[in-house]
């Protein structure tokens, strides 16, 4: 299992880049059902985020989302793309979706 720090930015459902800063949560979806394996936030007025995911394997794919605090509980939204990690701690590909 390795250590790897996913990159992305967090955008509305039209691409644009968040203003307010975004609350981060990455997924697992090697895991069946996907686990929590980070959190973080992301830059006031940009919306980019790089948040380290713990205990993922070489090749996991890890998915980020934001969320907050909605009328009926916490709301959660697709914040990048999917990423995959590598042994270098970097990501092969990710950002905005």
């Amino acid at each position: 299992m390795a250590n790897s720090y996913i990159n992305g930015q967090c955008t509305d459902r039209y691409g644009i880049a968040m203003n307010a800063v975004c609350e981060i949560c990455l997924l697992d979806h090697s895991s069946s059902p996907p686990t929590i394996v980070g959190y973080g936030t992301s830059v006031s007025g940009t919306g980019l985020f790089s948040v380290l995911a713990s205990g993922i394997a070489v090749g996991g794919k890890v998915v980020a989302v934001y969320y907050y605090e909605g009328t009926y509980g916490d709301v959660y939204d697709l914040a990048g793309a999917e990423f995959m990690t590598t042994a270098s701690g970097a990501t092969v590909s990710g950002g905005g979706s």
